[in-house]
């Protein structure tokens, strides 16, 4: 198992959520405990335990999914700053200014124990030079 780096995660909502139009100074916690969440089915037992879940949550297993469902303005969710940064500069999504809900994810290589086959030992090293 290599790392190649970390994709950090924020928490978004759309410019249809009604904390859109809220000010950062004016915003609470509470705010955010009462707004449906969109979460990812897949994360580690130790995230979710983070999470104070409620039953207008819900749970996708693709990332697109999660997108198009903040993109809804139903749900706020952690989203890979990588991929909100377009809809940041659209207008159609608002970083939140909760910091606690940020998470960090490792990528990582993770190959069988054993001989590697030449064409995987060459993919390998371009995404080790990719991320060095």
């Amino acid at each position: 198992m290599t790392d190649l780096y970390s994709e950090t995660h924020a928490l978004y909502c759309s410019d249809s959520h009604p904390l859109y139009e809220v000010p950062t100074d004016e915003m609470a916690e509470d705010d955010l405990r009462h707004s449906a969440w969109v979460h990812r089915g897949y994360w580690n037992q130790q995230k979710q335990k983070t999470l104070d879940l409620s039953d207008l949550d819900r749970f996708v297993h693709k990332i697109e999914a999660q997108l198009m469902l903040v993109l809804s303005g139903a749900y706020i969710g952690l989203l890979p700053e990588h991929l909100a940064t377009l809809f940041e500069a659209q207008g159609r999504l608002r970083r939140l200014p909760y910091t606690w809900a940020n998470y960090a994810c490792t990528m990582q290589i993770v190959t069988r124990s054993g001989a590697v086959p030449k064409v995987n030992q060459l993919f390998i090293s371009i995404l080790r030079a990719q991320y060095a």
